[in-house]
Formats: structure tokens, sequence, C-alpha cells
């Protein structure tokens, strides 16, 4: 299933966003703008496919408005890619075909789409020894790059992408690759979870990337900053001095009036060879003022955790003066 990851221009009509597209091997659905949870088959046109039957890889929006685009292949001949693209609003179609760099391993031949920013459509594609990303400018001149390639079969599991051009791709041990389009080669990032946690990776409407890991009968989310992986794995050493970091500092904006206080607390857990503390910065107010109430330190081998309290106030004498005005002060938090 796949929905409008963004709006394109102009097209700001919630009904417009929320139309979604799911398919299988054979069959293509789109939902009514309307309603959203009702769907009706879109017919692929025979006069642009092959006479014998097709699969359905992946379907994605584009960026132009009413654009989509889909995937297909001969059931018989996987590698053999066909790009159908449609105006739903004007029921046209289009065909390109993809020249795929020849693959080895045919029958788990596995392909999805996505358009970039530019509103150019990009082909990702894999086996579990290989994937590829296949690109076309606006000269009409196509790229294919080798992202991945592997003599352990079962390696590549999955893929992400996102109009950005970045690439996440999950391998059996639950360790990632990075690629983005125009490079030639990926960068191997570690998820965070052990080699048998059931987890998978997706990109949200702002691009921001994602791992979904089921526990039991639940699934959590849990943010993937690969930016900050990539300047971890390319500069080794330069280590994170801190292991955990923590405080309940939970909403964006606190509502205090004359004798009211708030008690603030943050923890943190280190390397014993790094000197780290807590540290509260305050800005855009005279009125607030705040002070450590407790400190704790904890140590265990190699390792020390600060725990800190702050109680933060309004100052009486100035808030008096001021009574009359809402003011708006800031407040962070870190280690350092």
């Amino acid at each position: 299933m796949k929905g409008r990851d963004w709006c394109s221009t102009g097209q700001y009509r919630r009904e417009e966003n929320c139309v979604l597209l799911v398919w299988t091997d054979t069959s293509l659905y789109m939902s009514f703008p309307q309603a959203p949870d009702l769907f009706f088959e879109l017919t692929l046109p025979a006069v642009l496919l092959p006479d014998n039957p097709i699969v359905i890889h992946h379907a994605a929006y584009g960026v132009r408005d009413h654009l989509l685009g889909v995937l297909v292949s001969p059931a018989d001949a996987l590698t053999q890619v066909i790009l159908l693209q449609h105006d739903w609003k004007a029921g046209d179609w289009s065909k390109v075909v993809l020249h795929l760099q020849d693959q080895q391993q045919p029958d788990d031949f596995r392909a999805s789409l996505m358009y970039q920013v530019a509103g150019l459509p990009t082909a990702v594609y894999w086996t579990p020894f290989t994937c590829f990303i296949h690109t076309k400018d606006s000269g009409g001149i196509s790229d294919t790059t080798l992202l991945y390639a592997t003599t352990t079969p079962t390696t590549c599991i999955q893929q992400v992408t996102e109009s950005q051009g970045n690439i996440l791709i999950l391998l059996a041990n639950n360790k990632l690759l990075l690629g983005k389009i125009g490079l030639k080669s990926t960068v191997q990032l570690d998820s965070g979870f052990s080699a048998d946690a059931n987890i998978t990776l997706v990109f949200d409407a702002l691009q921001e990337s994602y791992i979904l890991f089921l526990h039991g009968s639940s699934v959590s989310r849990r943010k993937f900053p690969f930016r900050n992986e990539v300047q971890s794995a390319l500069y080794p050493e330069n280590k994170c001095q801190y292991y955990h970091f923590e405080h309940n500092i939970s909403f964006d904006l606190y509502y205090m009036d004359l004798n009211e206080s708030l008690i603030i607390w943050a923890y943190i857990v280190h390397h014993e060879a790094f000197k780290e503390d807590i540290q509260v910065f305050m800005h855009g107010s005279t009125v607030i003022r705040y002070k450590a109430v407790t400190a704790s330190l904890e140590g265990a081998p190699n390792v020390l955790a600060l725990n800190k309290s702050f109680r933060r106030y309004l100052c009486t004498w100035r808030a008096n003066l001021h009574s009359m005005q809402p003011m708006l002060t800031g407040l962070a938090i870190l280690p350092g």
C-alpha cells in the first residue's frame, strides 16, 4: 500500500492528499479522493503491455498533480521492467521500458518506485545478492548504480526510499546500508537492534526515518537519525561521550504564575574517562529563575551516572514589574 508522501504544488485539499494505492501481484486499486476508505480497480492499459500475464512490482504517486506510476514485468521475465505512468484525472497512460542490468536470480527479483523532488521517476531493484538504483535525468539519460553486492544469499531483505534520494537497506542481521542517488557506494550503519529482533524501516511524510519493531503483540516506533549515524560510521574516532541522556521535559509549553514552580530533572550515563555535567540554559526573560535542588552520582565499572533536579520559578519582584505583560521564555537542558 502506498499513499502520497507529501503535497505537490497547488495540492492542498485534504481529499487530494489522502488517496491511497493498494496492489497485489496482478491488480491495482486506488481510493476515491472524496472517500479514502472506498477503492476502485485501475485497469492497466493492455495495449501498452505484453500479451503474457504481468506482475505488479510497486506503485507510487508522482510529484505532479494526479500522476501515479506503476512498475510491472512479464510474469515469465521479471527483470524486464516497464514503468507505466497514469494521469488519473485525464485518464491518459504512458509507457517507459527500463533497461536494467541483467540479474542472475530472476526468481528473487523485486523492484520499487519513487519520485524525486524534481519529479523524475526512480526505480530501486534488488535480489538477495544485489541492489541497484536506476535513474533518468531531465535530459532522458539513464544511469544505474550498484548500491550493494554480496555472495551471501538472503542478505538484503528490505529497502525504503524517500523523495530526497536517500535509500535505506535492511540486511538480515539487522544492519543497515545507506545509499543516495548519485553516489556510487553505501555506508553500513548499526540499527541498534539485535540480529533476531523483528524490525522494519519506514520514512514518514516529512522524510524522517523510523524503525518499527515488534515485541510481543505490540509495535513500537523509534526514530533513526541516520545523518548522525553516518557521522559515527565515517568518523569512528569521534566517540560520543555519553551513553544515555534522559529528562522529564515533555511539553513544548508550560504555564506558570506567581508562587508557582516547576521541578525538572535530567539523567546522564557516561564513561568514567569523560567529565560530564548537566547544563540548563534559559533565554527570553528576566523573570524566570532556576536553581539545582538535588544531585546524585552513581558508579559502576567504567561507567558513571549523574542525576540532577532543578526548580524553575518566577522571580517575584521582577514578575510584579511585568505582571500585565505575557512573556515567553525558553529553556534547554543539555549534556555537556
